[in-house]
This record gives structure tokens, C-alpha cells and sequence, in this order.
């Protein structure tokens, strides 16, 4: 999942925030309190980001972990997590299903038996979850009008999925309901991640609409864009206002919850419905009365409130190196600074199609050249994670790839003769002196994020690479704007700045399809895009490199030879189609006020675990 309006390999750190860390697992770790074995229930949560979550908290169409710590609050899912550390954080568990679904021998069948007597929160209160809602959740999942930019390339091997979301079929043929309380699955090829599949937010249930029963899409019919504001809650916390919602008007006049606010506020409180049948959900302890969230603060902003207890937490990673070196050196308020390892990587990506990036050589000169161990200096030091120079981190592939860095140098600062060797080998560098001679070269567009330390971190690059005649034309722009442009082709972006990506669960495919396959719009460098895709967009360029065979062939592999395709991927990509200059695996780091105790990150989304977070006053 992209990381940012955000999220495991062992990292070394300081041995002071090692320590820390270490200490705040064993329990209570807010406010430098000692745990007494009993979390504290009841208060406000009050968390702070400088941006707001993606879509509108549409579940369908939102791919940003930061929905989906929220959505994991709000929305029960048939499989979820218990809202832990790894590696017990990244066991699927049965949330909504009764168990871990049922594979039919070849494995193209899977069979969800669902709970019975869970409903919906107000206003829903008598209406019971049932299989149909899950039909109704993929049918909606898979109009292509509603999910862009989600992530529905996940549920596109299950039988006749992708039919119905072109208009071709009157219904998805794979799935189907007995019963209430049963939900089969057919996919056209057997996978060894179902679970995980139907544990992501976008599959949480969708109910029916009682004033309209012949609403295909239920209370979502008629919010193709702002559904994630009339969503009714299963979990256990729900937006504030949602009790008023009123389905028996037609869409345009129903008004949305009051309780979100895009750009300026999240308030949730709890779901009186959820606090009856919580006997059914053991993977939340929601401690919390209500979470309320402002948006649009400054990250020194949120910092100064964080450090006078005003707000809880920088939600959005809002820290500044200052904070972190303060926190990390200071006895007192060590067990506020919370690091933990993580599968997410920092990284800029190439377009492919947009000239001088179209020459694999430009490419590779830029891993060469960039200075790795700078850039992490000036976004916080060592503590944000250690670095890395490929793709795949090393956790997904099981070790297999340890010690592999293509672009190894002295001290991790870059080697500026190297990049001019790979840079002599361009056909933009006409003369052959290690430097690039063509009008394209100057004024590369550049996306990026405008909060601090990003422009630090877009400085060093920049200076990195002009000594090879690259110069870039650095637009920088809010968190939640620059992915919209860097996801969008016609915008022809050469460089995204400043994307991360974690693991959306804990398999190397979600690096791979999400990031490399030309149907999904976290491609920002067009990897495999067809000569009609790139046409369309307005590109000049033709051809680009495609792995989408290496991807087929990985998805079906299991066991060793699964890591082994993946470590072969990795390769491939970073020697070979060179999309990405990799800069660091960015550990989570939160800072949390002397009210937060319990603390725990939920691996699954890479945040702060709103279901197992408590505070005291």
C-alpha cells in the first residue's frame, strides 16, 4: 500500500531507542508509565495529520494505510488481524467468517462460513450481516468507474470478476451465496493468499438498503464518489452522526455523517451496536471512547502539541528530526518514541516513458549517483530505518536475497565516476563524458511532497545529480497531491520525489502486481504499459519494459520456489528495468504524548493500533 497520508527486517539503531522500544513491548508505554497488567478503558484519543485520508474514506476506491487503520476501527471484515506487532500481528485471523475459508481440492474453490446475529450499527441496528452483502461489496469493487484508484487487481482472478466491471455480465460468476450465512468464492487459478485478500478493508460488508430493497448497491447506491461519508459502521467505533443518516431519501438529498469532515476533521465515537455482540470479535479491545482527528496542521505544528500533550499523536508520521534526536536522547521521554521495524520502503520512482528516463543507463547512473546515507541524515538519522537499493525487502523473500545491493558504494554516499561510466553508455550523452548533453536532461519534472523533511531530502538529490547534466524541475505539493499526480499518466511526471510502499500483508506479490502491473495506478513509472496505454496517455515514446510474466509465474509458485521467483523478480527489476532509485526501509517511528499508554503498531496497516491504544489523564 502507498505510505504517506501514512506503512521486517531488523534494523540497527541507536542503542538507546532500541532499548526504548524493547521496553515499551512488554505493555504500557505511554508517558513513561510502568504497565500494572490492567489497561486504563474510557477518554479521547486525540490524533493530528497534516493531510487528510484518501477518497474520502471510501473503502472500495481508498489504498493508503492510513484508511485502513481507521477503516479496521470502523468495518469488520470476514478475515482481519489482531491489531498487533509482527509477527503475531500478521496472523489472519477469523473476524466476520466463523473460520479460515474452506479450498476445495484443486484449489480454485473457497468457502466462507459467515457469523450469525452480528448487524449493523445505527442506523442499521436490525438489519443481520449476511453473504449477499459480500456480493454486493465485489460488485461494487469491481466497477472501474467507482474503484480507481483501489485496488481491485486483487479480486481479479476470481471467475467472471472483471466481466461484470467492463458490462459484460449480469453477475460476477464466481461468487454466490447458498445460504445467508455462507459465501463461496471460485477463482480461475489457485492462490495461496485468499485469506489475506478478504482482509483488506475494500471487502468489508456492504448492507442492503431497507427503504429501497431493489438498490443493487444497497446504501451505496447513488455514492459513487462519497460513499465512504454514508457508510454504516461493524466495527467498533463509528463516525459521530451516522445514527441520522437516512437512506429513505433519495442519494442526492441524503446528507453525510457530521462526524467527518474531509480536510478538517474525523470524529468517531462508539458503535452501541458493537458494544452489545463484542463477544463475537476477539481481535479488538477498543480501550477508547472516541478518536477525534484534526487535518491540516503543520508537522512543526503537530510536534509542539504532541510535546505539550494538546494531541496524542502525529498520525501521518508528523515528527521532526529534532523531536526524534530530543525523545531518543532524553531519559524522560524515551518511552514515547516508538520504533518498529517494518516491510515498507522510501524510494523515487522513473517514468520510463518520458525522455531521458526512457534509456535504462540514465536510470542506473541515478542509483549510482544519489547519496543514500545524506538523504537519511537529513530526513531523521538512523533511527527512520536502514538502507536499501532494490525493490523486494528481504523479509518478504524469506532471507534468500540478504547481503544482495546492486548499488552498493562506500559508506552508502554514492559513487559519482560509476553513474558517469553508466552514463557514458546513453544515448543522451552524445559525447561520451559521463555527463548529459540533451535538452531533455534539463528541467526533468519532478513530483513531490512539500512537508518537511522532504525538501531536505529532494535538495541532496538534486545535487547528486547535476554533476550528470541532470537537472530537475522540483514541483513540490501536499502529501495527498502528489500522488494523485504521479498516479495519473496524462500528467506525464518524469520523477515521483518522495512515495513509500509497505507490504499490504506480509507476501512478496504485493510488491509485485500492485507496483509492476499496467493495470494498477501505483505503476507511477509505466512499467509494461502497452504501446496503446502509453498513446493514450500522450507519451512519444512506444515501448517500455514489461515483467508481467514474471509476475504470473511468481503468483502461482509456492513454497521455496516462491522466494526463489521473487528473489529472480527482484533482480530483474533492479538490475535489468531499473524503475525505482530505492532509498531506505523506512522503520515506523511515533512519537505519542504522556497520556498514550498500551501502545502498540498494528502491522497489518504500519500505524498506531486505534483498537489497542489507550489513554490516561
Amino acid at each position: 500500500m502507498r505510505i504517506g497520508t501514512k506503512r521486517l527486517a531488523v534494523v540497527s539503531v541507536l542503542a538507546i531507542i532500541t532499548a526504548a522500544c524493547a521496553q515499551a513491548r512488554e505493555g504500557d508505554t505511554g508517558g513513561g508509565q510502568v504497565a500494572t497488567g490492567e489497561v486504563p478503558r474510557g477518554g479521547i484519543l486525540r490524533l493530528e495529520m497534516t493531510t487528510d485520508v484518501c477518497n474520502a474514506f471510501d473503502p472500495q476506491r481508498a489504498y493508503c494505510s492510513i484508511n485502513w487503520e481507521y477503516q479496521r476501527a470502523m468495518q469488520r471484515m470476514l478475515i482481519n488481524f489482531n491489531g498487533m506487532e509482527a509477527p503475531e500481528g500478521t496472523d489472519p485471523q477469523p473476524d466476520l467468517a466463523e473460520a479460515l475459508p474452506e479450498s476445495s481440492q484443486d484449489g480454485l474453490t473457497w468457502t466462507f462460513k459467515i457469523k450469525r446475529g452480528i448487524h449493523y450499527g445505527p442506523p442499521l441496528e436490525d438489519v443481520e450481516i449476511t453473504a449477499q452483502d459480500f456480493i454486493r461489496t465485489m460488485e461494487r469493487l469491481s466497477d472501474p468507474d467507482i474503484n480507481a484508484p483501489g485496488y481491485p487487481f486483487y479480486y481479479s482472478p476470481i471467475v467472471g470478476f472483471d466481466e461484470f466491471g467492463k458490462g459484460k455480465a449480469d453477475s460476477i460468476e464466481g461468487l454466490s451465496a447458498p445460504d445467508d450465512h455462507t459465501f463461496v468464492v471460485e477463482f480461475e487459478q489457485p492462490l495461496g493468499d485468499v485469506a489475506f485478500r478478504f482482509s483488506m478493508p475494500a471487502t468489508s460488508p456492504i448492507p442492503p438498503n431497507p427503504d429501497d430493497p431493489n438498490a443493487r448497491l444497497g446504501i451505496a447506491e447513488g455514492h459513487s464518489r462519497d460513499y465512504g461519508r454514508f457508510q454504516v459502521a461493524t466495527g467498533p467505533y463509528m463516525f459521530e452522526g451516522a445514527d441520522q443518516l437516512d437512506f429513505s431519501l433519495p442519494p442526492e438529498d441524503q446528507k453525510p455523517v457530521s462526524g467527518y469532515e474531509p480536510d478538517r476533521s474525523i470524529v468517531l465515537v462508539r458503535n452501541p451496536v458493537w458494544e452489545q455482540e463484542k463477544s463475537t470479535d476477539p481481535l479488538r479491545h477498543a480501550y477508547l471512547d472516541g478518536i477525534e482527528t484534526t487535518v491540516g496542521s503543520t508537522t512543526a505544528e503537530i510536534a509542539r502539541k504532541v510535546d505539550n500533550a494538546e494531541t496524542d499523536i502525529g498520525f501521518d508520521s508528523s515528527f521532526t528530526p529534532e523531536q526524534v534526536q530530543r525523545y531518543s536522547t532524553d531519559p524522560d521521554l524515551q518511552s514515547q518514541l516508538h520504533q518498529d521495524p517494518s516491510a515498507s520502503v522510501a524510494y523515487m520512482t522513473l517514468n520510463l516513458a518520458v525522455p531521458p528516463l526512457d534509456d535504462v543507463h540514465v536510470r542506473k547512473a541515478m542509483n549510482w549517483a544519489v547519496d543514500r546515507e545524506a538523504i537519511r541524515r537529513v530526513s531523521g538519522g538512523a533511527v527512520l530505518g536502514r538502507i536499501f537499493d532494490h525493490i523486494i525487502p528481504d523479509l518478504l523473500t524469506g532471507g534468500l536475497a540478504e547481503g544482495y545491493s546492486p548499488y552498493a558504494t562506500p559508506g552508502d554516499a554514492g559513487d559519482i565516476d560509476k553513474a558517469m561510466e553508466e552514463m557514458k553508455l546513453s544515448k543522451y550523452d552524445t559525447d561520451k563524458d559521463g555527463v548529459c548533453d540533451h535538452e531533455s536532461c534539463e528541467a526533468i519534472l519532478t513530483v513531490s511532497d512539500s512537508a518537511d523533511p522532504v525538501p531536505k531530502r529532494m535538495s541532496v538529490i538534486e545535487d547528486n545529480l547535476e554533476p550528470l547534466g541532470l537537472n530537475l524541475d522540483i514541483k513540490a505539493f501536499t502529501n495527498a497531491t502528489m500522488y494523485a499526480k504521479c498516479e495519473a499518466p496524462e500528467e506525464q511526471v518524469a520523477i515521483c520525489g518522495a512515495p513509500s510502499w509497505a507490504q499490504d500483508y506480509p507476501d512478496a506479490s504485493t510488491f509485485a502486481e500492485p507496483l509492476f502491473s499496467n493495470v494498477s495506478t501505483s505503476n507511477y513509472g509505466l512499467v509494461g504499459f502497452t504501446p496503446e496505454q502509453l498513446k493514450k496517455a500522450g507519451y512519444q515514446v512506444t515501448e517500455v519494459p514489461s515483467v508481467q510474466e514474471d509476475i504470473e509465474r511468481c503468483a502461482v509458485a509456492a513454497g521455496e520456489e516462491r522466494l526463489r521467483c521473487y528473489v529472480d523478480f527482484d533482480k530483474k527489476l533492479s538490475e535489468e528495468v531499473v524503475p525505482w532509485v530505492a532509498l531506505r526501509i523506512a522503520d515506523d517511528v511515533y512519537i505519542t504524548s504522556s497520556r498514550v499508554t498500551n501502545y502498540h503498531l498494528d502491522a497489518f496497516s504500519d500505524l498506531p493500533s486505534l483498537t489497542e491504544l489507550a489513554v490516561t489523564d
